[in-house]
């Protein structure tokens, strides 16, 4: 059976299928047709579950936060009209609130963004007072943190490895229905069956055809070609390849946006290591939000080994075990969790993987959160963790100041080097930096090329 009719017939039996974006037809597979009617049932029961079970909580229900029409995520516009239109609608309820009392939702209809509660690996602390509402602390002495973020959009969850921004549900979409409703809806927890059907039907939910063919087949999606110049010219950020100034910026977003699903580093990043699935864009830094912090206490578990050659020499202990770093942020991302809680296992391991890019400041730490993919993402506005990117301009704007300090850092090596005697590293570095410059046009051209995905 065709994969785009059982998502349809999956849609329209849930009722979502007013929601979704206009989409093209996919060319059937051999594993497409494999799907069996008790395949279909799973997902038919699965969208209705998403669509309409409040499991006897606060009468949210999986669609009330992951809107069809926002791309399965929420956007502000979408909680502003129902702000509007009804103040005790289901997507205004205490956990979601500022204060827990559902007293006041001034974040989440000025912000759009959601209270996340985040259970802190044990081998990090918080050095604010525990409230009991923003800083919690487990019988067991690990902390609970509420973060303030955007909500994720469920298509192409398929081909998620890391789930949430923080990487915290390792990829299990089924312990991360479980763990959703739990926290936004409260009442019941799904049955094991339940999650499941709920975890089928979100693998239903591609942005396009190619994706979906991804999924099913593992040929890679291909880039756009581009129709208009400024489309073309904004292509080129995101094609793979060393960055040079006198060649142009070619490649740049691509430095985080690679692979598949153009959402890893690649090698030619001025300061990650190639294939992380978690970066740093100094969002939470700038905080132009203006997101309440918190100061976290991290504790080296082992000792950090040095796995860049772009810090130093490879093998290298940077931070033996026992080493203290504080961060004071509104979000610390995957710096602070666990990889995987559903798997029962304590480790304090975090899913930056490669633990020198998180530390790459002696005695400070750096905020990772999952790079998301691009797939889509003309569905899915605002952007960031945050939404402090209301458009695609925004987006490519902010990296403007993100790629400031790296330059500034390059020019400054670049100096050194110079000054003893290696000019052709001077002049290289001083020719990558110049690729980190992102013109007003470029930003236009980027966010053009962008639509297309």
């Amino acid at each position: 059976m065709h994969m785009r009719f059982v998502f349809a017939a999956a849609l329209l039996i849930g009722g979502l299928v007013s929601c979704v974006p206009p989409m093209e037809s996919a060319p059937i597979t051999a594993q497409e047709d494999a799907l069996t009617v008790q395949d279909v049932l799973q997902i038919i029961r699965g969208a209705n579950l998403f669509e309409h079970e409040t499991f006897d909580g606060n009468d949210r229900t999986c669609a009330t936060c992951h809107v069809g029409q926002d791309g399965f995520a929420l956007s502000i516009e979408r909680v502003q009209a129902e702000w509007a239109l009804d103040p005790s609608a289901s997507l205004f309820r205490a956990p979601d609130s500022d204060s827990l009392d559902g007293a006041s939702y001034d974040m989440l209809r000025e912000d759009g963004l959601v209270r996340v509660h985040v259970t802190l690996a044990p081998n990090v602390r918080v050095l604010d007072p525990v409230d009991g509402v923003n800083v919690q602390i487990r019988p067991d002495g690990r902390y609970i943190v509420a973060m303030r973020r955007a909500t994720p959009s469920s298509v192409n969850s398929a081909l998620t490895q890391h789930l949430m921004w923080d990487g915290r549900e390792g990829a299990s979409l089924s312990h991360q229905a479980g763990s959703a409703i739990s926290e936004h809806a409260g009442g019941r927890a799904p049955t094991q069956d339940e999650a499941d059907a709920i975890a089928v039907f979100q693998r239903t939910l591609f942005s396009s055809p190619q994706l979906a063919r991804y999924a099913y087949t593992g040929i890679d999606p291909t880039l756009p070609r581009g129709r208009t110049a400024s489309e073309r010219r904004g292509r080129a950020f995101f094609e793979s390849g060393p960055l040079s100034g006198s060649a142009g910026t070619h490649g740049l977003c691509a430095t985080c946006h690679s692979g598949p699903m153009l959402n890893r580093t690649n090698a030619f990043n001025p300061g990650d290591p190639p294939d992380l699935a978690f970066s740093g864009n100094r969002t939470s830094e700038f905080n132009s939000a203006g997101l309440p912090t918190h100061t976290y206490e991290i504790t080296a578990a082992a000792d950090i080994v040095n796995d860049n050659p772009l810090v130093g020499p490879p093998g290298v202990v940077l931070w033996p075990a026992g080493t203290v770093f504080h961060t004071t942020t509104p979000d610390p991302g995957a710096l602070v969790v666990d990889t995987d809680p559903s798997d029962g296992d304590d480790d304090p391991s975090n899913p930056c993987i490669s633990v020198t890019a998180c530390f790459v400041v002696p005695g400070t730490a750096i905020v990772f959160h999952r790079i998301p993919t691009l797939w889509g993402i003309r569905h899915t506005a605002p952007y960031f963790h945050d939404n402090s990117a209301a458009t695609l301009e925004d987006a490519a704007a902010h990296y403007v100041d993100f790629f400031g300090p790296t330059r500034a850092s390059m020019l400054a090596q670049a100096d050194a080097m110079e000054a003893i005697g290696q000019i052709e590293i001077a002049a290289a570095l001083r020719d990558q930096a110049a690729a980190l410059v992102i013109t007003e046009q470029d930003v236009l051209d980027i966010a053009a090329f962008m639509r297309l995905l």
